[in-house]
């Protein structure tokens, strides 16, 4: 949650997904519910990644898929880089965890008005990642 509070702007939703100690298994899924009212302001939304120093890995695979009120979906499969090519992590590091906030999204808009449903899970070769400790989201509104 340290990352959670920076200057500027604020969320107007914002959920985190605390892990086991073990990591993310594919067992673990996430939903992030949005109740959007205004469909025609634009919006950013962000994911943030909370891991151990111990990270086996560059980067982090996910499948993101978005349920809208009327009843579709749309998947996408997200790399998220966690650390450039010689393992320097890309978030704020600290008594051995980062930190790291990624755009999914920037400057759109939604389709309509209602209840959205982002649902996360993990998407890796391996079926479980060690060192995964937290897992979110932000929207904000311009």
């Amino acid at each position: 949650m340290l990352f959670l509070f920076g200057c500027g702007e604020h969320p107007i939703m914002e959920k985190s997904f605390e892990l086991p100690f073990e990591g993310w298994s594919y067992d673990n899924s996430f939903d992030f519910p949005i109740d959007i009212e205004n469909k025609d302001a634009k919006y950013r939304l962000e994911m943030f990644v909370q891991h151990s120093n111990e990270y086996d890995f560059q980067n982090l695979y996910t499948r993101i898929k978005t349920e809208f009120p009327n009843g579709n979906t749309a998947t996408d499969t997200v790399s998220i880089q966690l650390s450039d090519k010689y393992g320097r992590w890309f978030g704020k590091c600290s008594s051995g965890k980062c930190a790291y906030r990624v755009v999914l999204k920037d400057s759109f808009n939604f389709i309509e008005a209602g209840m959205h449903n982002v649902h996360l899970e993990q998407y890796s070769r391996t079926g479980y990642l060690e060192g995964i400790q937290e897992l979110g989201f932000a929207l904000y509104q311009y």
